[in-house]
């Protein structure tokens, strides 16, 4: 098997910007820092800029952030992703992809074509099973405070199962309304009772790849009080996903 290609140091990549921006080819820019081609095509697989000077854009023009941007939003379509999740693992939502596709028509056909022509295996999601422990999960974190939103990521159900669930489920439904009542009446006044080292524990054995619920019960922390204060402040819910394997 062949090895790899050696990387390109940091002097070599912004080299082989500079000749492909005058519009050399890859061939060319190799030749002029005297390198392998297949070097210049393996450095764009990491870096951006690289990428985008050899598909021809200047890679320090105004908009070739958002080509690169779309390029990942695409990508992660391709995956399997569903558009508001893309958004979510990129951007951690927002509004930009809903304003690429009311300004950019070749933008809209390719993201609709992307998500037409996956594989069918790659539709075989987890957010379909809401099972019990899920159902549970959800309810906790909606109790807590979290949004359905919110409730949904943590129990990693897609919240138009959760609505399918609650429409023809009485009994969920009473218990949604019920724990969205209490948790707006009381979340604005609950305290995080536990000291910072049993926290720290915590977040230990959420590095390890202990699930969040079972890493706070480990640690003599309420799953509930931790669904609070994710919900309360987004840098502690960042680095909770961070450890998580979320972003």
């Amino acid at each position: 098997m062949d090895s790899p290609p050696k990387p390109l140091d940091e002097e070599q990549i912004q080299a082989v910007i500079t000749h492909l921006r005058i519009g050399r080819t890859a061939a060319e820019a190799a030749r002029a820092i005297r390198v392998k081609a297949a070097r210049v095509y393996a450095a764009a697989r990491d870096n951006t800029d690289v990428a985008l000077a050899l598909a021809g854009h200047d890679p320090y023009a105004p908009g070739a952030a958002q080509a690169a941007q779309q390029a990942d939003y695409i990508r992660l379509l391709a995956l399997g992703f569903k558009p508001g999740e893309a958004e979510r693992v990129l951007w951690r939502g927002g509004e930009r992809v809903k304003k690429w596709r009311q300004n950019d028509e070749a933008f809209a056909r390719i993201s609709d074509a992307v998500r037409e022509l996956r594989p069918p295996e790659v539709h075989r999601r987890r957010e379909h099973r809401f099972t019990p422990d899920r159902v549970t999960l959800f309810l906790e974190a909606l109790k807590s405070g979290c949004t359905v939103v919110e409730a949904c990521e943590e129990a990693g159900v897609a919240s138009a199962v959760v609505y399918q669930r609650r429409r023809r489920d009485g009994t969920f439904r009473e218990a949604m309304d019920a724990l969205r009542t209490t948790a707006s009446r009381t979340f604005p006044h609950q305290r995080l009772p536990h000291p910072q080292e049993r926290w720290d524990e915590f977040l230990e054995r959420l590095s390890t790849g202990v699930p969040l619920r079972r890493a706070a019960l480990e640690t003599g922390i309420e799953p509930s009080t931790v669904y609070k204060r994710r919900a309360r402040s987004s840098a502690f819910r960042e680095q909770t996903d961070r450890l998580r394997g979320r972003l």
